[in-house]
């Protein structure tokens, strides 16, 4: 205990004598911008001399971080051990900066300036003098460059029209990415911002400026528009009150005609912007089925005819949703100018036939269907993902299909509390051509269905778990998640009585197959919390071979605690 006194005792020896050359704090004012505004991360940008700060040597490249700043010295060892003390009213402002060094704690006297992002240095050397000018001198001083590292911008405003001022009331925030290349070059898309209606145009954002994210906003009828090009010159890092004015861009006019060239009605026109989603039935549509209001739908008249706006540089396609084609893209012809005679004519469409026969499978039920535009020159950024109803023994034509390939399920409603729960079955990719008509089958005239159960339930673990659900699946017994289909999915969950895992599928072709059943049970505070997938709490699963003639052997799924699957070394 005295030799830990002593020492204490002689680092406030060693302080008090460093602390002599101290210019007296100011008094006169209590509080001063600077405190906050040094603050944070900074990274060196030059050095010129014997590039010495805090007795280390810097370089460009290093990074300083300023935690405490204060106009007077701390209280205790702990309060001062890398202290910033500043004298702002003095000229030049003055800075002493005490740390832990050779033992002992210093203090480093020199002097700064404050401007924007930039925070210049000049230190003396070791026991040298404070710097009165901002020059590099061996052996006195070093001159010291540094850049704030802007973690992030809190900025927000209103979005209005350019002419008209008005809120726009409709409109997304985009992320992008600067090319670390090429810093005025920025790749959008990596996140999207959608919002409902907002009246008064507000926005909100935050941008991590030092790892290159930037944001914009996108609206439809108008050109995309950067909330922030460049850092204020005041070094702010909360900006308020900014105000985005949008631009109608270029306008194109022109008239939309089906395969024979007459004019085709009401049909939904839209500039293929960003933030465009799903197009399908003559309109934008949300996830839900319900119709999204932000893409700005204008539609055509009796005679085909239609006007839009918001031409601009990633704007550079229209996109026709119709009840005669369900979708087409096309160019829009290049230049600055207004178009006012473009023609679009629609290809005639293509027909695709329906047959749903399944014993034990749903009367009715519908099919969803995704045209592969990713596949598509010039569809990029356009979905177009339709939802059918289909109907046991009832043939379906569907006839105003654009040309191309489609991913095709069959998707069952599992008669579940959540109604979403459904399984899309049976996935096939179909081609259709232009004038042409395809047939696609979900028939199964042969073979039955797979009865059996999972055992367990109600014992052990998987009792005390508490299952919320559980899923029995029929899949190809060489199973790729990615690629195989699902034949039939069959769901439980607990009711008035317990589950006894008992199941029936729906009529399955001859041949073999694996069943497997995933029990879920309650998410822990940490999976509710997560963005990824919950897997299931316990798995099961059972081969069956289902015979040309007469019924399976009824199977037995005994349950095991999930693992997730080991990857084969090479």
């Amino acid at each position: 205990m005295r030799k830990a006194f002593l020492a204490s005792s002689a680092a406030i020896i060693v302080l008090a004598s460093a602390s002599v050359a101290y210019n007296a704090p100011d008094t006169a004012v209590l509080v001063h911008p600077d405190l906050a505004s040094l603050k944070g991360e900074w990274k060196v940008a030059s050095v010129e001399g014997d590039g010495v700060f805090r007795w280390q040597k810097i370089g460009p490249g290093d990074t300083v971080r300023i935690d405490k700043v204060s106009l007077q010295p701390g209280g205790s060892l702990e309060a001062i051990r890398d202290y910033y003390v500043l004298s702002p009213l003095k000229t030049p402002k003055e800075l002493d900066v005490t740390f832990w060094g050779e033992g002992r704690f210093v203090t480093q006297h020199g002097i700064y300036n404050l401007s924007g992002y930039t925070l210049t240095l000049c230190m003396a050397s070791r026991a040298a003098a404070r710097p009165t000018k901002f020059a590099a001198e061996s052996g006195k001083s070093t001159l010291i460059v540094l850049e704030r590292v802007i973690e992030s911008l809190e900025v927000s405003g209103h979005v209005v029209d350019d002419v008209t001022g008005k809120p726009v009331s409709n409109f997304s925030i985009q992320g992008g990415h600067v090319d670390e290349k090429d810093p005025a070059k920025i790749t959008w898309g990596y996140t999207l911002e959608t919002r409902g209606s907002n009246p008064k145009g507000v926005f909100s954002t935050r941008l991590r400026w030092s790892g290159g994210w930037r944001s914009r906003i996108i609206a439809g009828g108008y050109v995309s528009h950067p909330i922030l090009t460049e850092l204020p010159k005041d070094g702010a890092v909360k900006i308020t009150g900014m105000v985005i004015r949008l631009k109608r861009g270029r306008e194109v006019s022109g008239h939309v005609l089906d395969h024979a060239g007459k004019p085709v009605k009401d049909a939904g026109v839209y500039v293929v912007n960003p933030s465009i989603g799903n197009l399908t039935g003559g309109k934008a549509v949300e996830h839900d089925g319900e119709e999204d209001k932000k893409a700005i739908r204008v539609a055509t008249d009796a005679d085909g005819a239609f006007t839009v706006t918001g031409i601009g540089e990633d704007a550079q396609r229209i996109a026709i949703t119709s009840s005669a084609l369900d979708l087409w893209v096309v160019p829009v012809p290049k230049g600055d100018a207004a178009v006012d005679n473009l023609e679009i004519r629609l290809p005639q469409p293509g027909r695709l036939v329906v047959h749903y026969d399944i014993a034990g499978a749903p009367d009715k039920t519908r099919l969803f269907m995704q045209l592969h535009t990713w596949e598509m020159p010039g569809w990029s950024g356009v979905s177009n993902n339709r939802h059918d109803p289909i109907q046991q023994h009832v043939e379906t034509v569907l006839d105003n299909l654009p040309p191309g390939d489609y991913t095709i399920d069959r998707v069952k409603n599992l008669g579940l509390k959540n109604k979403w729960d459904e399984a899309w079955l049976d996935r096939r990719t179909v081609k259709v051509e232009s004038g042409k008509t395809t047939v696609t089958d979900f028939v199964r005239s042969h073979g039955a269905p797979i009865t059996g159960q999972v055992v367990g339930l109600d014992q052990g673990e998987v009792a005390k778990a508490e299952p919320t659900r559980v899923y029995v699946r029929v899949v190809p017994p060489k199973e790729d998640r990615s690629k195989s289909p699902t034949f039939d999915s069959v769901g439980m969950e607990p009711g008035d009585k317990p589950m006894d895992g008992k199941f029936t599928t729906e009529r399955i072709p001859p041949g073999q197959y694996k069943v497997r059943a995933e029990v879920f049970i309650p998410e822990t505070e940490q999976q509710r919390r997560s963005t990824g997938i919950v897997p299931p709490g316990f798995v099961g699963e059972a081969l069956v071979t289902v015979p040309e003639e007469g019924l399976p052997e009824p199977v037995k799924i005994q349950l095991a605690p999930f693992r997730y699957p080991t990857r084969e070394s090479n």
